[in-house]
Order: C-alpha cells, then sequence, then structure tokens
C-alpha cells in the first residue's frame, strides 16, 4: 500500500491511498490528462457536471478507526463553491462546500486540498462514493487518502 502525507494527513496517520483515476465505478467523467495531477492523470473531463455523476472507490481499513479524516485532493474553475457528499457504505458521512482552485489542474498551483471528517469507520472493506450535491459542478479529482484524524 502507498502511505503518503496530504494535506492535514501525515504518513503515519495515513492507511489508504488511491489516485481519482484508479475508481471501482463511476458515472460521468472519464480520466483526463492534467500535467499538474500526480502521474499527470486524475479523474476529470466533465465530472461531476450532473447531479447523476457519482464515483465509488473501495476501501479496506485492517483496524478500526475511531475517527477517520479523509484529505482530497481537486481542481476546479468556478465563480462559486461547489458541494459534494461523502459516503461511506452508501451512509451520507458529510456534505462539504469545495471553494474554487482557480483552474482544473493544468498547474501545481492549480491543487488544492480539502479535508473531509468520516467519523468512524470499522475494520474490513467498506465503499467510498463522492457525488455532487445540491447542484453539480465540474472537478476533477487527483487523489484521496484516509488516514486516523489528529
Amino acid at each position: 500500500m502507498t502511505r503518503i502525507a496530504l494535506g492535514e494527513l501525515p504518513v503515519d496517520r495515513c492507511f489508504f491511498y488511491v489516485e481519482g483515476e484508479d475508481f471501482g465505478s463511476k458515472s460521468g467523467g472519464d480520466p483526463d490528462h492534467k500535467d499538474g495531477a500526480f502521474g499527470r492523470k486524475c479523474l476529470g473531463n466533465r465530472w461531476g457536471e450532473r447531479q447523476t455523476d457519482y464515483v465509488v472507490y473501495k476501501v479496506i481499513s485492517e483496524a478500526p478507526v475511531e475517527a477517520a479524516l479523509l484529505v482530497i485532493r481537486a481542481a476546479f474553475e468556478s465563480r462559486l463553491p461547489q458541494t459534494y457528499q461523502f459516503l461511506i457504505d452508501d451512509r451520507i458521512v458529510q456534505d462539504i462546500e469545495l471553494n474554487p482552485t482557480g483552474g482544473y489542474g493544468h498547474t501545481e498551483k492549480e491543487w488544492v486540498c480539502y479535508s473531509v471528517p468520516l467519523g468512524p469507520i470499522d475494520k474490513g472493506p467498506h465503499s467510498l462514493t463522492i457525488r455532487p450535491s445540491r447542484r453539480g459542478g465540474i472537478i476533477n479529482i487527483d487523489c484521496i487518502a484516509i488516514g486516523k484524524a489528529g
């Protein structure tokens, strides 16, 4: 398993990492080339434009976690913030409003790490779903990490 420091999540607390384009299933968008993304790829290509768009990642926790923190590295250009739902095993754990990053990830400076508290996670396999909430908005997802909150 890759261990990475991402945003507020240091390496020693990270137990899950996935590139945005390495999803289990999705509706909308496709892998997209962005020079500023890790590995120069991300989930994008108009992902999040429709309210029916979603992406699912398979998460395995080798031990129960009392308070998990998700960090998502994303990029989007907009005049307004966009809101997304984060679900664990089809249970909504958080709606989060993301502020625009100033671009779609063509350069390193256009990417921002957002932190999302997930609460407790049991040991074992889980699904993490992300989908637009209230209104759609195009966003690029470079990578996601989950770990123990500070």
